[in-house]
């Protein structure tokens, strides 16, 4: 329907602009000389969750294509492929949690923005809630407490919205906070050292 396919139109242009932003945080720390498992890397912020979210997949991508692209990056524990729950058909993105959270850095820095199948994905960190499990009304069982219910179709949209939502945290913001910080400090000390150098000359 209408509503669905805006949802999917801004998800699509929210995530090439998340790809985009990883990407030039990324190479703005790499011309810093930043090291991605460093504390002043904007990775350092993920350091104990070590799950990512895949987004912008091929539709007729199945689970053992990812499972074989993201292991060169180190051992996966858990994948999940969200899946229309009617069709069984992919919705375009899963959560993936490795072993090691060092691959997480990994996987992002090399196949975020990356292409498959002539596709732009997006990689990028997340902390992966599990969705809670659906509660279908029975029709012999009207007579019990509604208030806590939910349709199964709006309980089934609802779950994927939380699952776009929990993949939707933009690290923008705090990164470039970060990066800001650091131009601050290295100008304070081209300063210092600035003024270190008069005072000697004048001595």
């Amino acid at each position: 329907n209408t509503q669905s396919s805006t949802q999917s139109l801004y998800f699509c242009i929210f995530s090439m602009n998340v790809i985009e932003e990883i990407n030039r945080i990324n190479n703005s720390e790499l011309n810093q000389g930043i090291v991605g498992g460093s504390k002043s890397s904007w990775h350092h912020k993920y350091r104990d969750t070590a799950w990512i979210f895949i987004g912008s997949l091929p539709y007729r991508l199945t689970e053992g294509d990812i499972l074989c692209i993201f292991s060169q990056y180190g051992e996966i524990e858990t994948f999940i492929l969200n899946r229309d729950e009617k069709t069984g058909k992919s919705n375009g993105f899963g959560f993936l949690k490795y072993f090691d959270q060092r691959s997480t850095i990994l996987a992002v820095d090399n196949l975020n923005g990356s292409y498959i199948l002539d596709q732009r994905i997006r990689v990028d960190h997340t902390y992966y809630k599990k969705p809670k499990k659906k509660k279908i009304v029975k029709e012999n069982d009207s007579d019990s407490d509604s208030d806590s219910d939910f349709d199964s179709e709006d309980e089934e949209e609802r779950l994927k919205q939380e699952e776009i939502d929990d993949a939707n945290h933009f690290p923008v913001l705090p990164s470039k906070l970060e990066l800001a910080a650091q131009r601050k400090k290295k100008e304070k000390k081209l300063r210092k050292k600035e003024k270190k150098k008069k005072k000697k000359e004048r001595k």
